[in-house]
């Protein structure tokens, strides 16, 4: 079951886009119900194939999507926190 785990952290957690890519696959009901049926049950849901296929099918997806789908590009006046904080400090006086 870590092995799982490694694997998706490995492949989803590499950067803020595709964090949030695997934000969005979270919200799926299926992802829910067997997330929380592991955990009361401490082992991995088994009785449930068509769920499973389900998420496969949309987590091959994302990927395709992640790999090969378009980023947003950021906005063009994209400051840092600290910049940020001086513009408004700016609109308030």
């Amino acid at each position: 079951m870590f092995r799982i785990l490694d694997l998706l952290q490995a492949g989803w957690y590499r950067n803020d886009w595709l964090r949030e890519r695997f934000v969005s696959m979270c919200r799926d009901p299926d992802v829910q119900r067997l997330t929380w049926e592991a955990y009361m049950n401490k082992e991995l849901v088994t009785a449930q194939p068509e769920a499973h296929l389900r998420l496969f099918f949309a987590n091959v997806g994302n990927v395709v999507t992640a790999r090969f789908g378009k980023r947003p590009s950021p906005p063009a006046n994209d400051q840092s926190v600290a910049g940020s904080g001086a513009a408004i400090a700016r609109s308030i006086a």
